[in-house]
């Protein structure tokens, strides 16, 4: 049983894999560790991204007049007679 500390194999059962030399462990630990730092640097890099920056860029994004400036009057204004109709061809 397992909580009394003996195994529940029989006599002459052994472990199906044991790495005695500690190889995959090793390597295991390497690409752990490589992905904790992987992970903190694109975390850092997040952070200085989102603390950065101006928050009126977005604005200078949109083409047109800024919203400070009030759009141009149109220097003529449009003729009140009917235009003639269209001939049939």
């Amino acid at each position: 049983m397992a909580l009394t500390g003996q195994s529940d194999r029989g006599p002459g059962e052994e472990p199906v894999f044991v790495d005695s030399s500690g190889g995959r462990r090793r390597l295991l630990r390497k690409l752990g560790w490589v992905l904790g730092v992987a992970s903190v640097g694109y975390a850092t890099v997040l952070g200085v991204s989102l603390a950065g920056g101006e928050a009126g860029a977005p604005d200078q994004l949109i083409p047109g007049p800024a919203k400070k400036e009030a759009a141009e009057e149109p220097e003529a204004e449009p003729s009140r007679t009917r235009s003639a109709r269209p001939t049939p061809r």
